[in-house]
């Protein structure tokens, strides 16, 4: 497996294009991923729908921006960049589309929202899409949890409140049925060290995300609630 292609998107606002390599988790092949789904990588990011433009700073969700096209992702479809210029395999194009792939490659990527771009988003009930606060949310999340994966304990301290107000709100938004949001409200339980209530969510992930079903039913077991890193897939 592999990860997708990068998208490359307009922004909804200023039409500046601008690249979406948010991982796509299905396909995260030797990809460092946290227990809160939080991507580690030089070139894959978070997955986010909410974001902000590089160009002119403005938030938009991704789903509402032009698809303007793709890079290749793959030694499937490119093999590797020399100095002269692409090389590509027979099967992805015709030499005529190297031109547009070196003005992919020059769109700056979109930029991730920090803390306080994600609360005043919150405030202002973003774009007014019930699924942006899911996603708004799950953004805080994560960046709660950047506090204690850097160890910084007094700033921890400062934010725990927030950290519970926020995942209590987020259990409540994670309806059951989806086995994507099934497995984050299994991660957020453990997390809250609410292990059965996390074996139970964790028992309607059925088809999807075994590898991560097995990991965190191990670790619910054994009542460890610090974030963890999934064994690379």
């Amino acid at each position: 497996m592999r990860p997708g292609s990068a998208r490359v998107l307009a922004c909804p606002h200023c039409q500046a294009w601008q690249r979406c390599q948010a991982l796509d988790f299905s396909y995260r092949q030797q990809v460092e991923v946290w227990s809160d789904l939080r991507v580690v990588h030089a070139f894959w990011h978070t997955p986010a729908e909410v974001v902000a433009c590089g160009a002119c700073g403005s938030l938009f969700r991704k789903a509402d921006a032009e698809r303007v096209g793709r890079l290749p992702s793959s030694v499937d479809e490119l093999d590797f960049r020399m100095k002269d210029g692409w090389r590509l395999l027979p099967r992805f194009g015709k030499a005529r589309e190297l031109a547009l792939l070196e003005r992919y490659l020059a769109v700056p990527t979109i930029l991730p929202l920090d803390l306080a771009a994600v609360e005043a988003a919150l405030r202002l009930s973003h774009a007014g899409h019930p699924e942006d606060e899911i996603d708004l949310r799950l953004q805080l999340w994560r960046l709660h949890n950047d506090t204690r994966r850097r160890h910084q304990g007094a700033s921890w301290r400062r934010l725990e409140g927030d950290f519970h107000d926020n995942l209590g709100r987020l259990l409540s938004l994670l309806a059951t049925g989806d086995e994507f949001l099934d497995l984050l409200a299994a991660e957020i339980y453990r997390e809250l060290g609410q292990f059965p209530a996390a074996l139970q969510r964790l028992a309607r992930v059925q088809t999807l995300y075994g590898h991560e079903k097995v990991a965190l039913m191990n670790w619910s077991l054994a009542a460890r609630r610090e974030l963890l890193i999934y064994a690379r897939g």
